[in-house]
């Protein structure tokens, strides 16, 4: 069977056999990432702090220090530093589940901003 009778256009083809080919040298996980630069583990405890680098600090206090950390790096070493994200909820209790995912998303959502290029999400 040919691209054009599988139904698959013949430039879609051609973007997943470049997607495909991507994937398979991507990094399996934070180990395999340069981490040259740097590294960084941030982990969400669901009561309204994080673990930056061993030290219990609100949120919004991790975010910001991760940001100025980031940003005080040349432009060349930003991408190879590596941010690890650990969600860590405090006790096994739904509400604290639905704080670490909502606290997780806010940090995925500043390393876009901040222009992480190599983070993993790890569970505990």
């Amino acid at each position: 069977m040919n691209v054009r009778e599988s139904g698959i256009r013949p430039l879609a083809a051609i973007a997943l056999l470049g997607l495909t080919a991507c994937a398979t040298g991507a990094p399996r996980g934070a180990h395999d990432f340069d981490d040259s630069a740097g590294r960084a583990e941030i982990a969400v405890l669901g009561d309204g702090f994080v673990r930056l680098d061993g030290q219990r600090v609100p949120l919004e206090a991790g975010i910001l220090s991760l940001r100025q950390r980031f940003r005080a790096m040349p432009r060349a070493d930003r991408a190879r530093f590596v941010v690890e994200l650990w969600q860590t909820p405090i006790r096994d209790d739904a509400a604290i589940r639905r704080e670490v995912a909502a606290g997780s998303n806010r940090l995925l959502d500043e390393f876009q901003i901040m222009g992480v290029l190599q983070s993993e999400v790890r569970s505990k």
